[in-house]
């Protein structure tokens, strides 16, 4: 009588079961890490940023009242009040219409951020903010975009 003969087992060996888990556990284990780098990047950026924008953005409307509440008290003492904001912005011609952060670091309480800014009159300029932690809150400490400064006031 004829033997039929065997088939050949199909399933992957042990050994390939093996490197085939590893292999996706460790493709999975860097996704988690890769996003949870992210995460606490983006912790660490977001309030720094959120408060160059409210700033920024209050400059643009017009809310010197907001902007200058952005401030440090070391800056707010110089400034003395909104008006001064406002009445150096528009002697510098550096009313902001959009802006865009490119660069963000935060070191311990210090924060900066710089990128580009473009002026209602459609100039186009580089732009820098510097933040500091004052009583648990991002302050600014410093800005510079063209000939407009935190140094003018």
């Amino acid at each position: 009588m004829d033997e039929k003969p065997k088939r050949k087992n199909s399933s992957p060996t042990p050994t390939v079961k093996l490197v085939l888990i590893i292999a996706v556990s460790m493709i999975v284990g860097c996704g988690v890490c890769f996003a949870g780098f992210f995460g606490i990047l983006h912790a660490l950026l977001a309030p720094v940023t959120e408060v160059a924008d409210t700033f920024m953005t209050s400059m643009r409307d017009e809310d010197y009242y907001e902007a200058f509440n952005q401030l440090s008290y070391n800056l707010k003492s110089q400034s003395e009040n909104p008006q001064r904001l406002e009445s150096l912005v528009l002697e510098y011609t550096a009313e902001p219409d959009a802006w865009n952060f490119t660069n963000r670091s935060v070191e311990n309480n210090y924060g900066e951020l710089s990128g580009n800014v473009r002026l209602k009159n459609g100039e186009q300029i580089s732009i820098w903010i510097r933040l500091q932690m004052e009583d648990g809150i991002w302050r600014v400490t410093y800005f510079e975009w063209g000939r407009f400064s935190s140094e003018n006031l």
